[in-house]
């Protein structure tokens, strides 16, 4: 009861650390009590080792398809009130790859018909789901980043943030 009330509104990232510590058949308990959406992403996160970069991210990621135009990532960020960060929008294909990075700065400068493709940098510092938390720590450290993007086979998981790093 309570447990699964604390852990829906955890943010996802800390709320699968908890799940961690719990003995399985308590999480389990827990996990099917939260709603379904939520629990789904909590199962997901858990998959990943605690101490990779896969186990640190959180999913809610500020994400754009390619396709878009600057005034549509704009809209579609606006009505998403699950983003803790928003510095970074980062800019997928159809299937989820990630392909660029555009600063919510340089959006917010852009003519709202210019498109996404035109204002990214594709030379994205990313990482995969299993590599491991120090790394990312380094990677965070030696390029001064405030995130960096997290992808499995390509595809756009998560984010680190240089809180979850610090934490």
């Amino acid at each position: 009861g309570t447990l699964s009330q604390i852990v829906e509104v955890m943010p996802p990232d800390e709320a699968a650390d908890l799940l961690d510590i719990l003995p399985p058949e308590t999480g389990n308990q827990v996990l099917n009590r939260v709603e379904r959406e939520h629990a789904a992403q909590l199962r997901r996160l858990l998959r990943y080792d605690a101490e990779s970069a896969g186990g640190i991210m959180t999913p809610y990621v500020a994400k754009v398809n390619e396709k878009a135009t600057a005034g549509q990532a704009l809209r579609l960020l606006q009505g998403d009130e699950n983003l803790e960060f928003i510095n970074y929008v980062y800019v997928v294909d159809d299937e989820g790859r990630l392909k660029g990075v555009v600063s919510l700065r340089e959006l917010l400068r852009a003519r709202p018909e210019r498109p996404i493709r035109e204002l990214m940098k594709t030379d994205v510092i990313a990482v995969d789901v299993n590599t491991d938390q120090e790394e990312v720590v380094r990677l965070v450290d030696r390029y001064n980043l405030q995130a960096v993007p997290v992808t499995e086979n390509g595809i756009l998981r998560g984010i680190v943030t240089i809180d979850d790093v610090v934490d």
